[in-house]
């Protein structure tokens, strides 16, 4: 073979081996993410994984500890395992005038580069706080007051960070407790209330900051607040931390 045919062939055949392989790297950035999932700590009731990222959205109904597997398509994806009674795309909120449900939740980001595999652990945490009222003095169903509780979160986003908006719950003198979601301030409220109307408002937020209640655990913890009720004054006790409120109103 002559010069002159040489260099046309050897050309062409770098020409063929670029071809390919810009071919096969085409290829690979179509193929999924694949990622192995390990869940824990579920509930009772079970849970549900859930998968989003940006293109596809996966949603697994899961019944105890697991492993499972998942393929992503964008280049990242938001994979959650939670029990609320239904979630969305921002997560979920608490209905108006409801306490939180007993949430179990964990959330977590992850870069998904096509064509690699990844792993995550989700390990379900309590994000509610379920705060008890040991009720002395004027009790039962005679009560003078019952109380009303407010809040500025109403729920969790998708990435399990509080939501913004209102919150409130009547606490039934049955009960006497309530489930409040995880909380990003300390603007807690509790409504002294009687048959005429609100009588005083009581900074519970700042009550719990004071006893040192920790809203960035990753399993929050439960509380318990007891009141003693008169006809004239209202008295708090939380761990070591006390307040009295005194009420100048006619029942």
């Amino acid at each position: 073979m002559d010069a002159k045919r040489a260099v046309p062939v050897f050309l062409l055949f770098i020409s063929t081996i670029c071809v390919a392989s810009c071919s096969i790297k085409e290829d690979r950035s179509r193929c999924p993410c694949h990622i192995n999932v390990s869940v824990a700590a579920v509930p009772e009731g079970g849970a549900v994984f859930r998968m989003d990222d940006g293109l596809s959205l996966t949603e697994t109904r899961i019944r105890s500890d697991t492993s499972l597997k998942a393929d992503a398509s964008g280049a990242k994806a938001l994979v959650t395992a939670h029990n609320a009674p239904e979630w969305s795309a921002d997560g979920y909120r608490i209905p108006v005038g409801e306490q939180s449900p007993p949430l179990y939740l964990c959330a977590k980001m992850l870069q998904t580069a096509a064509g690699e595999s990844a792993e995550v652990s989700l390990t379900l945490r309590k994000s509610y706080c379920l705060l008890r009222f040991s009720l002395s003095g004027e009790e039962g169903p005679d009560a003078p007051y019952t109380f009303r509780v407010r809040g500025n979160v109403n729920g969790v986003h998708s990435d399990g960070s509080p939501s913004e908006g209102q919150f409130f719950y009547d606490i039934p003198p049955s009960d006497f407790c309530v489930r409040l979601p995880r909380q990003k301030d300390n603007s807690l409220l509790l409504d002294i209330v009687a048959a005429s109307g609100t009588v005083r408002t009581f900074a519970l937020g700042t009550c719990l900051h004071e006893a040192s209640y920790d809203w960035t655990k990753p399993d929050l913890d439960d509380a318990a607040l007891d009141v003693e009720l008169s006809l004239t004054e209202v008295h708090f006790t939380l761990d070591m931390w006390t307040a009295t409120v005194q009420i100048n109103h006619d029942i």
